[in-house]
C-alpha cells in the first residue's frame, strides 16, 4: 500500500469540468485549483466546496454555542 500511495503522491492530476456552453455543446474547463474564492461559481462551487465548508462552520459554531450555554 505505501508503494501505491507513494506512485499516487508523485502523480500530476488535473480536473476538468465538462457543461454545455450557451452554443448547445459541450465545453471542457480546467479547474484544477479549485478555488473557492473564485470569481467563477462553475470553479468555486465545483462539488459543493463552498456550500459543504459553510455547512461545517455552521454545525461548529451550533456545537460551541451550545457547549457555552
Amino acid at each position: 500500500m505505501l508503494a501505491v500511495a507513494r506512485s499516487a503522491l508523485e502523480k500530476d492530476y488535473r480536473v476538468h469540468l465538462m457543461a454545455f456552453g450557451d452554443d448547445g455543446k459541450v465545453q471542457s474547463m480546467d479547474i484544477s485549483l479549485l478555488d473557492p474564492g473564485a470569481d467563477d461559481e462553475r470553479l468555486s462551487g465545483w462539488g459543493g466546496l463552498t456550500g459543504y465548508t459553510s455547512k461545517i462552520a455552521e454545525t461548529v459554531r451550533k456545537a460551541v454555542n451550545e457547549a457555552g450555554a
